[in-house]
C-alpha cells in the first residue's frame, strides 16, 4: 500500500471517528438505554474519545498514535458491550450483539490502519538509519 493511500485511509478513519463521536454525544442516552446501560456517561465518554482520536488522525495521518489510541478504545468498547451482551432482555442483548459485530469489523480496519503505519514508521527509520529497507 502507497503511502498516499495509507494518508488517505487514516484521514477517512479520522472523520469517520469524528462523525461516530458526535453522534454517540449527541444519542448517548438513547444508545445506553438500547444496549442495557443504565447511564449514558460511558457513550458520552466514548464520543470524547472517538472525536480526540479522529482529529488526531486527520491532523497527522502519518503518526501511529491515534489509531493506535483507537484500537484501544475498540477493545473498551468491545468488552463493555460483550458484558451487556449478556442480559436477560432480548432485544437489549440483540442490539448488544449488533454493536459487538459493528466494533469488531471496525476493529479490523483500525488494526489494519495501524499495522500499515507501523509498517511505514520501520521503512521510514530503516531508510533514514543508512540500512536498507
Amino acid at each position: 500500500m502507497a503511502k498516499d493511500q495509507i494518508r488517505r485511509l487514516v484521514t477517512a478513519i479520522g472523520w469517520t471517528s469524528i462523525g461516530l463521536g458526535l453522534f454517540d454525544a449527541v444519542m448517548a442516552k438513547r444508545l445506553a438505554r438500547g444496549v442495557g446501560i443504565t447511564s449514558p456517561t460511558a457513550f458520552r465518554l466514548a464520543a470524547a474519545r472517538e472525536i480526540a482520536t479522529g482529529a488526531g488522525a486527520v491532523a497527522a495521518p502519518t503518526l501511529a498514535w491515534p489509531i493506535a489510541a483507537r484500537l484501544a478504545g475498540d477493545v473498551v468498547d468491545l468488552a463493555t458491550l460483550g458484558a451487556t451482551a449478556g442480559t436477560k432482555d432480548g432485544s437489549k442483548r440483540r442490539n448488544a450483539a449488533i454493536g459487538v459485530g459493528i466494533v469488531a469489523l471496525v476493529t479490523i480496519v483500525d488494526a489494519f490502519a495501524l499495522g500499515k503505519l507501523r509498517g511505514w514508521d520501520a521503512a521510514t527509520s530503516r531508510k533514514s538509519s543508512g540500512a536498507a529497507a
